[in-house]
């Protein structure tokens, strides 16, 4: 953004979606234009609530009343900058065996809650505007929720504990059009096999629920077709990232007090550009280890290392696998599993599991032998998988655990499912040095922590450089539906800093 005197800000919309009852609906986040004309407060219509006001400049808890689910305690009500503080949260109405999911965070208090004001309209346009600078909405300012709402109103939609979704549709490269009703798979590539599957739908979509044993993996989107994988497929993966919509600003003036704040956090953002590290550390990822296969358990399993050296996997097939049959016929090659408890084989497939994918190129096993082959495990029995019907299956984990890159362009969508584990974003170990200046405006952030019914939270927070009044807000919901809202307020003092004494 270029500098620019504040005459006036202007800020895009946000669409967000939001899960309603029966539909996906949207929410605008108000845009902001300040004004540099001295002494202009909001006019009326743009102007925030009573209740808002109090809430931005006062120094009093907030919803301290309405939600007693949960207690928010501090040992005292002021520190001085790059103090401490004790922050406690004891359980207040939880039911026995009831858990309170919140997210903490504690931030310097700045007067922007009209941002989300429903008294905001568009009706007020400056057309006078003789510089606009649009930018993205930053995080700050305070979605205090309406202190009308009902407490007592239990949510529909519980916090999700499945993991991410993963959607998209499928549709044939040439003419574009949806493949319908056609099974798509998930898989990894692991020597532990894991399977997945959805159906597409009458638009060629199909959708997952990703668990957390997917967390920090390669995955793998495949076409099932009868005893093949078909191929040359177009593979259109929705976006995680939310839709921005695009949109006529509308303005608000900025009073001095707003105008006064914006300018501080400029400031403090460049000092902190000037200050902040040469390399980012590393986010924490955990990948699960996975325990079992989808089929649980093989009715065999052959390690041709265990035996006299064979050269290909014919031999393998012949001295080895005395249930399977590899052979070739018209130019294809397929395998046949024997059936237990019979004398016959079930008919012949041209799929196999690769390293836990999916994989009908049979011709390419011709050349691997013991040293290239680690286990084979091998399911005679007719496996029943959800809808999924197998006449027996075979497995194979290679040495390298390696899949044909050409292979999987042409048969498979793969891509990455990175997953970072959120931390405690300031904490005692990001308070930085003495003589490294501290502005954080943001003084503690854990997205995630669990209230039981018969015990508390308690952490140790340290202030900034920057005095001021900042909020500790307490919000989530119990695992019964209930929601959670606890504020609270402190201030830090200037005081007990070698900057602030400088």
């Amino acid at each position: 953004m270029r500098s620019l005197p504040l005459s006036y800000i202007a800020f895009k919309p946000l669409f967000i979606s939001a899960l309603t009852d029966d539909n996906f609906t949207e929410f605008q986040v108000r845009e902001i234009v300040a004004s540099e004309a001295e002494g202009i407060v909001p006019e009326a219509g743009n102007s925030p609530r009573a209740s808002e006001k109090t809430a931005v400049r006062g120094t009093t808890d907030i919803h301290k009343e309405a939600s007693s689910i949960v207690n928010l305690f501090t040992e005292k009500d002021s520190i001085v900058t790059r103090g401490s503080l004790r922050v406690r949260i004891n359980p207040g109405t939880l039911h026995p065996g009831e858990t309170a999911r919140v997210s903490v965070r504690i931030v310097r208090k700045v007067p922007f809650s009209f941002i989300l004001s429903e008294g905001t309209n568009s009706a007020d346009i400056d057309s006078s505007a003789q510089e606009v600078a649009e930018v993205k909405l930053p995080l700050i300012g305070e979605q205090i929720p309406p202190a009308s709402a009902a407490q007592s109103t239990a949510c529909r939609y519980v916090t999700e504990n499945e993991g991410y979704l993963l959607s998209g549709t499928v549709s044939n490269p040439v003419t574009a059009t949806p493949l319908r009703s056609k099974l798509v798979t998930l898989t990894v590539p692991d020597s532990v096999p894991f399977l997945d599957y959805s159906f597409t739908d009458s638009s060629g979509r199909f959708c997952f629920v990703l668990s957390p044993v997917l967390d920090n993996r390669s995955l793998c989107l495949q076409m099932l077709d009868g005893d093949t994988v078909r191929e040359n497929i177009n593979w259109q993966i929705d976006s995680k990232c939310l839709p921005v919509a695009s949109g006529k600003a509308m303005t608000i003036r900025w009073n001095q007090e707003q105008i006064k704040a914006w300018d501080e956090i400029r400031s403090v953002g460049l000092i902190n550009l000037v200050y902040a590290l040469d390399s980012v550390p590393e986010h924490e990822k955990v990948t699960l280890p996975l325990n079992r296969p989808f089929y649980y358990t093989a009715d065999r399993r052959v390690v041709p290392a265990d035996f006299s050296p064979l050269d290909n996997f014919r031999e393998v097939a012949e001295n080895l696998l005395l249930s399977v049959r590899y052979r070739k016929k018209d130019e294809n090659y397929f395998i046949r599993i024997l059936e237990p408890g019979r004398q016959s084989f079930w008919p012949p497939d041209r799929r196999i599991l690769l390293n836990g994918v999916f994989y009908d190129d049979l011709a390419s096993l011709a050349g691997k032998g013991s040293k290239q082959i680690r286990y084979i495990d091998i399911v005679n029995r007719r496996l029943l998988f959800g809808d999924l019907t197998f006449n027996g299956l075979l497995s194979l984990v290679t040495t390298d655990g390696e899949i044909p890159p050409s292979y999987l362009a042409r048969h498979a969508c793969t891509l990455e499912n990175k997953v970072y584990l959120p931390g405690r974003s300031f904490n005692t170990s990001n308070v930085p040095a003495y003589p490294l200046p501290d502005f954080r405006l943001g003084l503690y952030w854990n997205p995630d922590i669990r209230i039981h019914s018969d015990n508390a939270e308690e952490w140790v927070v340290h202030a900034s450089d920057i005095p001021g009044a900042y909020r500790i807000e307490v919000c989530g919901i119990t695992s019964s539906g209930r929601r959670v809202e606890v504020f609270k307020d402190i201030v830090v003092l200037e005081n007990g800093s070698q900057h602030a004494e400088k």
